[in-house]
C-alpha cells in the first residue's frame, strides 16, 4: 500500500480549510455561511482521521498544507469583492469539493486495510451528499 494518496488527501482537505475560513467570513447570507461551516466541519473531522491513520502507518503528517490554500483564499476574496459570494457561487465550492472526492477515490484505491478504507467511505460519502446539497442550492 502506498500512503501518497492519504497524504494527497490529508493536503487537500487542509487546504479546503483555509478557503472555507475565508467563504465563512465572507458570505453574504447565514444560510450559506452555515453551508460553508458545515463543510468546514466535514473536513476538519476527516482532517483528524485521516492524520490518526497517516501515523498508525508510520506517516508524521504535515498540516500545513500547501500553496493552494493560499489560492483558495485569494480566489474567494476576489470572487466576493467583484460578485459577491452568494449561493451562485455555490456551483464553484462544489466543483472544488469533488476534486476532492476524487482524492477519496485514489486513497480507496490504494488503501489495502478494509477499516481505513470504509473510513474513507464513509467521508466520501459524506461530501457527496453535501455536493448535491450545494449543486441544488446554486440551481435554485
Amino acid at each position: 500500500m502506498t500512503v501518497q494518496p492519504l497524504k494527497d488527501l490529508h493536503t487537500a482537505l487542509i487546504d479546503a480549510r483555509e478557503g472555507y475560513a475565508k467563504a465563512i467570513a465572507e458570505a453574504e447570507n447565514t444560510s450559506l455561511r452555515s453551508i460553508f461551516e458545515e463543510a468546514d466541519d466535514l473536513h476538519r473531522r476527516a482532517h483528524v482521521d485521516i492524520h490518526r491513520l497517516l501515523a498508525a502507518h508510520g506517516e508524521s503528517p504535515d498540516d500545513d498544507g500547501s500553496f493552494m490554500g493560499d489560492v483558495h483564499k485569494a480566489v474567494i476574496s476576489v470572487r466576493s469583492a467583484v460578485t459577491g459570494l452568494g449561493p451562485s457561487s455555490l456551483s464553484s465550492f462544489a466543483s472544488g469539493e469533488e476534486r476532492i472526492i476524487e482524492h477519496y477515490d485514489e486513497a480507496i484505491v490504494a488503501e489495502a486495510d478494509s477499516a481505513t478504507a470504509n473510513t474513507l467511505s464513509s467521508h466520501k460519502a459524506a461530501l457527496e451528499q453535501l455536493v448535491q446539497r450545494m449543486k441544488g442550492l446554486a440551481d435554485a
